[in-house]
C-alpha cells in the first residue's frame, strides 16, 4: 500500500512538522517537546501497551516519517538515551489521564 494513502495516526503531523522545522531530528527530543501528546495520543490509540511497545512504537513511526522526508539522518537520530525513562513518565502521566479530568490539569502542572 502507498504510504500516503494509509490513514494518518494521532501525532503524525507533529513527527512531521518536528523533523521539517529541525536541522537534526531525533527521536528523544521530539518526545522531550511532546510528552504530554504522546500521552494523550497513545491514550487513544494503544491505551494497552506497555512502556516498551509504546517506545517503540513511537520510535518506528518517527523513524518512518525521517525516512519518508528524505532528511539527511544522523547516528544518533534514534537514539533512547533517556526514552525508557521519559516513558516511564509518559505512563505515569497516562495513569493521570485515567484520573476525572477536573483533577488532570492540577496533577500534571502541580497546581
Amino acid at each position: 500500500m502507498d504510504p500516503k494513502k494509509r490513514k494518518r495516526y494521532l501525532g503524525q503531523q507533529a513527527i512531521e512538522d518536528y523533523i521539517q522545522k529541525t536541522k537534526k531530528p531525533k527521536f528523544h527530543f521530539f518526545v522531550l517537546v511532546n510528552k504530554e501528546n504522546l500521552v494523550e495520543w497513545s491514550l487513544k490509540t494503544h491505551p494497552h501497551l506497555d512502556k516498551n511497545k509504546l517506545c517503540k512504537l513511537w520510535q518506528t513511526r518517527f523513524a518512518l516519517s525521517l525516512k519518508m522526508s528524505n532528511k539527511d539522518v544522523y547516528p544518533d537520530a534514534y537514539v533512547c538515551v533517556c526514552v525508557c525513562v521519559l516513558m516511564s513518565e509518559l505512563m505515569q502521566l497516562l495513569a493521570l489521564f485515567l484520573i476525572e479530568p477536573s483533577r488532570r490539569k492540577e496533577c500534571i502542572h502541580g497546581k
